[in-house]
């Protein structure tokens, strides 16, 4: 039996790559730069393009399982169940500096309660915490202004500056408590009002 000699195609004069049988040779350039910038951006979260305030990534809504998978296991923690405003079973974790409060809608009152506890409400009073967009309790209120610019509201509240900002997507509240200049409370909560 005789050898055969084999070869890869050949472009010979009047052939063109598309004629070779290669997948990616059978659209034009421009139009798989377009399939492939198309795929890029559904990869992309949407949420890191408008990421709510956080501490690693724990936000307002996360879940029970997240907030134990970040922080660990609490030094306290407390339940009960809120009959006035709706809000269900609240389990409440405090952390060094830190208050998580974890709640399950009462089905009655929220028609489309997430399955599961959920983050309604994050209380940050340590200075090892760093909620993002990177604001800290011990930070200036000139350092605030410069992270989250000019605040939705101001006022006071037992001798303390309470700064207002709007950086949810839905009802929620995000303030920043200042004595003497300097924070010393983060507070994001969903508005159950």
């Amino acid at each position: 039996m005789a050898l055969q000699r084999t070869h890869g195609p050949s472009l010979r004069p009047g052939r063109s790559l598309r004629s070779l049988g290669s997948p990616l040779n059978a659209q034009p350039l421009g139009r798989r730069i377009l399939i492939c910038l198309l795929l890029a951006v559904s990869a992309v979260d949407v949420a890191a393009l408008n990421p709510s305030p956080s501490v690693k990534g724990v936000s307002l809504g996360s879940a029970k399982s997240n907030v134990v998978k970040v922080f660990g296991r609490p030094i306290k923690s407390k339940t009960r169940v809120d009959k006035e405003m709706g809000q269900g079973a609240l389990l409440f974790l405090t952390y060094p500096g830190l208050d998580v409060e974890l709640s399950r809608a009462d089905k009655k009152t929220v028609r489309r309660s997430p399955k599961g506890l959920y983050v309604s409400r994050l209380l940050v009073t340590g200075n090892q915490w760093v909620v993002s967009p990177g604001v800290q309790v011990g930070m200036t209120r000139q350092n605030v202004f410069d992270v989250l610019g000019a605040p939705t509201s101001a006022g006071s509240a037992g001798g303390s500056e309470v700064l207002h900002y709007s950086l949810f997507d839905f009802d929620a509240s995000f303030q920043v408590t200042l004595n003497d200049g300097v924070v010393v409370e983060i507070v994001m909560a969903e508005d159950w009002s």
